[in-house]
């Protein structure tokens, strides 16, 4: 069997393995993708089933409130407020803040008992004075990377505006990239590692069926130049007893 006759199955092996990083490749950039894809449509999600716990917490804490101020009471009359904060807070773990202020926007009740009596930040005072305006008073919200703050109008036995119940809960669309990024890349690596072994493994499979043959074809060839020799020794020894034959005839 010929240096050549080898060649040719171990470079189709590393041909084989070559044109598998190619697939490999995009089948790694498909993963990432669809990672991605699912990761966005789990974090809407989740930012979607948060705003709905805040949404049924805050219209429960603006019910309890109202329903003292139907009596007559006013928003920094109502004892119960604190505690009832309190409480709340403990329903969800992404809740940062609750408290209550009144129309200015000075907190009343607050689960930051060392913020009680001072003025709301600057922009949640900018949203409040917005949605007084026109002589309107509704909720409002501020989004920030960090958190996301609901507010909702309480008011008192005639519909007048007395203040607001706000609450400040962890934003569920912060993602941690370094950690998705390496989780993410982990699990196309490992694909891809699972589809070169086994492209490499049928590569293998094909380069020792090409072996075999070579090898079958090499020793049917020896096989003939044997015979080829054998019958090239037979027709030398005839010619030599025809010559012995013809002299000994003279």
């Amino acid at each position: 069997m010929t240096t050549s006759s080898r060649i040719g199955p171990q470079a189709k092996f590393w041909t084989y393995c070559g044109a598998a990083a190619v697939p490999a490749a995009g089948l790694m950039l498909c993963l990432l993708l669809v990672i991605a894809v699912i990761a966005f449509i789990a974090r809407q999600e989740s930012a979607h089933l948060q705003n709905n716990r805040a949404d049924v917490i805050l219209v429960d804490l603006q019910e309890r409130l109202e329903s003292d101020t139907a009596l007559g009471f006013s928003l920094a009359e109502i004892e119960a407020a604190q505690p009832l904060l309190e409480k709340a807070i403990l329903l969800d773990a992404s809740i940062r803040a609750i408290e209550v202020m009144d129309e200015r926007g000075v907190s009343l009740f607050n689960t930051d008992r060392g913020a009680i009596g001072e003025y709301a930040p600057a922009s949640w005072l900018l949203r409040l004075r917005e949605s007084q305006s026109g002589g309107k008073s509704s909720g409002w919200s501020i989004d920030t990377d960090e958190e996301r703050t609901l507010a909702l109008p309480v008011r008192g036995s005639f519909g007048e505006l007395q203040g607001y119940v706000a609450m400040s809960f962890a934003a569920s669309w912060q993602v941690d990239w370094t950690r998705f990024f390496l989780y993410s890349t982990l699990i196309a690596l490992s694909t891809t590692a699972l589809l070169i072994i086994l492209t490499a493994w049928m590569a293998k499979a094909r380069v020792e069926r090409s072996l075999s043959r070579f090898e079958d074809e090499g020793s049917d060839e020896n096989a003939m130049v044997m015979i080829r020799q054998a019958r090239q020794r037979l027709d030398d020894a005839l010619a030599s007893l025809n010559r012995i034959t013809s002299e000994e005839k003279r």
